[in-house]
Parts: C-alpha cells; structure tokens; sequence
C-alpha cells in the first residue's frame, strides 16, 4: 500500500515539506472536530503514526525521484495525434515539447495529466500508458465522463498542437519479468494497462503464454479492440476471451459479465486485473479459489483502495 501512495505522490510532485503542511492542517481539523473526546496522549499516538508513515513515504519517493532521468518530474508534452478509440474513448499521442530528459516507462504504468478547465483551474487525473513503453512518445486513452470535469475537456477543448504537462511514469503494477504464464483480466478502459503490456510483449516477440481476458458492454464500446486484437495475433502463444453484457447476432464472445468458472488459468500464471472496483473484487475472490496465490494477483485502483486491508 505505501508504494503504490508514494507511486501517486511522485506522480502529483508531491515533496517532504508539504507533509508538514498536511500534518498542520490535519491537526487542527481533529482538534476541532474531535475537540470533546481528544486528549494529549491520542494526539501524541496520531502524531507518532503520521510521522511514521510520512518518514516512510517519503524514503520510497525519494528513491522513486533520484530513479528518474531528471529533476523535473513534470514536463511540457505537445499532442501529436487524437484519435477516436471505440464510441466514447479518445487515445492520445504526445511527444516531448522541451529537451527536459524522458524517463523510460514499464508496460502498465500511468501518468498524471494536467488539465486547463474553462476556468482556468488546473486539474490533474492519472491516465495508464496505452501503448507502447518508449521513451519519444506517451499514448493514453480515457473514456468520456459525461459528468466528470476533466474527461470532457479532454475530449472537446484538447486539440493537435496543444500542449499537456504530464509527469514521469508512474506505478508499482507493471509486468513481471521471465516467462511464466500471464492473464491479463480487464472492463471498459480498465483495457488500457494490459493494451500496454500486450503491446509491449508484442514488441519483443515474447513466446509467453498470454490470456487475454476482458469485458465490455458492446463491442462497439471496446476502446483498443483493435490493438489488442493485433497483438494477441502477433504473439505465438496467446488466446482472448471476451464477454459482452450486449452482445449482437455474430459477436464471438460470452454474454454477461465476467466468470472464471470455465476459464482454465495456466499454472504458475501471474493475473493482472484492472477495471470497476467491483469487477476487481469479484476477479480477485475467484482468482484465489481458483488456486492463484494471493501474491500473484495484482491490480490497480485508481482511487481509494478500500479493500485491500480486508482482502
């Protein structure tokens, strides 16, 4: 858990000195709010538990900052392409905008995207690299929130030639070296990530047994079917099933959501899992009584990780 936050930390710029003015601000909210029940003693325990967690935090970023292949862990990148992905996705290309030094990508990592709003507030959300790792280029896809801020601003206002800051790459849920088997376990533009590592292991002509599994509500909405169709093409050993909560007369796939219960996972497989919480959760709990070791079922959550202290 500590590093995936020190990931997300490193991926917003976060730096040590800001922990204290996060410390401060906290402090005083659970002074007042708790103001009845508080006492010296509770706030000297939070005090040692924060601080024992900032120290740690902060040993993790560091390493994660001095890994990278400059000190400026946010850059200017130019759009270069904008290309519809399925009916309610965009992918988007960028290349470097200044010499600021490119740190090299993982397949499944992300990046933070900075955003100008119409009013001109900057927002950031992290994006997972939907291509390939290289260092001249950075491609990701987001699908289109109709009620959220930044997606439709993406979609409607961002255009070729405009410029993105976006942050070194970022996360801890990247694929796993040698050549055990993998499965790649994915729903709506949870694709993105295994879109990365499929095209990754594309690239290198890998001979490792892939299963591809993902879930959509049409194939029309698939965002990287196409990519990915092409990669499990172009890898020897790799198979894809899909499921579709609508699927239409002549559709190859499953109907409904997402079972492991006929799937055959390969022995010593490694299981990669992102999309809806729940579809995680449900993937997980049948992994593990499939006979996957907990260690070797992965995921990433884009925010709050509620279950993993319960899982």
């Amino acid at each position: 858990m500590l590093s995936r936050i020190a990931h997300k930390h490193v991926s917003l710029d976060i730096r040590p000195e800001q922990y204290d003015v996060v410390y401060q601000y906290l402090f005083e909210a659970i002074a007042e709010e708790l103001s009845e029940v508080i006492t010296p003693e509770i706030v000297d325990a939070w005090t040692e538990v924060y601080w024992l967690m900032a120290h740690a935090l902060i040993k993790l970023e560091s390493g994660l900052y001095s890994a990278a292949a400059s000190d400026h862990p946010l850059a200017p990148w130019v759009v270069v392409a904008k290309e519809a992905a399925g009916i309610d996705a965009v992918t988007f290309t960028l290349e470097p905008a200044d010499d600021t030094p490119v740190t090299p990508s993982l397949p499944g990592q992300y990046v933070s995207v900075t955003v100008r709003m119409p009013d001109g507030i900057h927002q950031v959300r992290q994006y997972s690299r939907s291509a390939s790792a290289g260092t001249d280029t950075r491609v990701f896809t987001t699908r289109l929130d109709a009620d959220g801020e930044v997606s439709p601003a993406l979609h409607r206002d961002v255009q070729i030639g405009d410029q993105l800051i976006l942050s070194n790459p970022c996360g801890d849920i990247t694929l796993s070296t040698g050549d055990s088997p993998l499965v790649l376990a994915s729903a709506g533009i949870g694709c993105t990530p295994s879109a990365s590592i499929l095209r990754s292991l594309a690239d290198q002509g890998s001979r490792r047994e892939v299963l591809v599994l993902h879930a959509e509500s049409t194939l029309e909405r698939w965002a990287l079917r196409d990519q990915m169709l092409e990669d499990v093409a172009l890898l020897e050993a790799a198979e894809l099933e899909l499921w579709l909560e609508v699927p239409s007369d002549g559709d190859e796939a499953h109907d409904g959501f997402m079972s492991l219960a006929n799937v055959a996972i390969p022995e010593n497989a490694s299981v990669y899992l992102c999309g809806p919480l729940p579809f995680m959760r449900s993937l997980r709990s049948q992994a593990l009584e499939s006979g996957v070791p907990a260690e070797r079922i992965h995921y990433e959550v884009f925010g709050p990780d509620l279950w993993l202290a319960g899982s």
